[in-house]
C-alpha cells in the first residue's frame, strides 16, 4: 500500500493554487494594460 504524505499533498495543492494565481495576475494585468493604453490613445 502505497502512502502519500500530508506533506506531498499540500505542497501539490499549494503549488497549483499559486500557479492559478499567477495565471490571473497576468491575464488583469494584460488587461488593465490594453484599458490604459486604450486610455493613452483617446
Amino acid at each position: 500500500m502505497i502512502m502519500i504524505r500530508e506533506e506531498e499533498v499540500l505542497l501539490g495543492i499549494w503549488s497549483s493554487a499559486v500557479r492559478n494565481l499567477g495565471n490571473e495576475v497576468r491575464a488583469s494585468s494584460s488587461k488593465i494594460t490594453i484599458v490604459l493604453c486604450k486610455a493613452a490613445m483617446q
